[in-house]
């Protein structure tokens, strides 16, 4: 049976579809619980599966940027376990930098794992999504990328790791960042720059 012939004998899917693909655009609390629950009800690696659960994801990650539900936010973090497919992972871990924080709590091990990937979909997540991880094991993960050699090639990576670093970064991480900017290319320099930035003004230093 084709993709196509299985939604069409199940109109559920379709509903199910437009739903999450309102919600990726309006947001109201009493969302939440329906989102996991779509989530929930269409498991395994069948395409149609695998785009609802994607959907839902983002779809989940937006609602709790707006409604943060410590429980729920637990549980999309820890759905990253659950998950194998690229495009589904990422899409759990892309729009966590927008999030205003972490629940007390959160088992972070899931974010630092995607970090060893070698998919670089999955890592690049993986570190911006750890910006939300203010404590010096999400900033040892984060900092292996900054000795990814050549620059220029690796100019998505670095992005990354900047925006990190903006939210999460420490005065012992300016001399490594100053240093790299040296060697940037233009891109990069600006992302170095903001990062460097984020640093001073959280840690009150005074440029000279």
């Amino acid at each position: 049976m084709t993709q196509e012939e299985r939604i069409a004998q199940n109109p559920q899917w379709r509903k199910d579809y437009d739903f999450l693909s309102k919600r990726l655009f309006e947001f109201d609390q009493e969302n939440i619980p329906l989102i996991r629950q779509i989530i929930e009800s269409y498991p395994g690696k069948l395409p149609e599966n695998r785009d609802l659960r994607r959907r839902g994801y983002i779809a989940l990650s937006r609602h709790l940027c707006r409604f943060p539900d410590p429980e729920h936010m637990k549980w999309h973090i820890a759905q990253i376990t659950e998950e194998t497919d690229k495009w589904i992972l990422a899409s759990i871990m892309d729009e966590l930098w927008y999030w205003p924080g972490l629940p007390e709590g959160t088992n972070i091990q899931p974010l630092i794992a995607c970090t060893k990937s070698d998919k670089w979909l999955i890592f690049q997540s993986a570190l911006t999504a750890l910006s939300l991880c203010d404590c010096e094991e999400a900033r040892q993960a984060v900092r292996v990328f900054l000795t990814r050699e050549p620059i220029r090639k690796n100019e998505p990576t670095y992005s990354s790791v900047m925006l990190a670093l903006q939210k999460i970064g420490t005065p012992d991480d300016l001399p490594v960042l100053e240093e790299l900017h040296t060697r940037a290319t233009r891109n990069i320099r600006v992302c170095i720059d903001l990062a460097i930035d984020a640093i001073k003004q959280r840690y009150q230093i005074v440029s000279k």
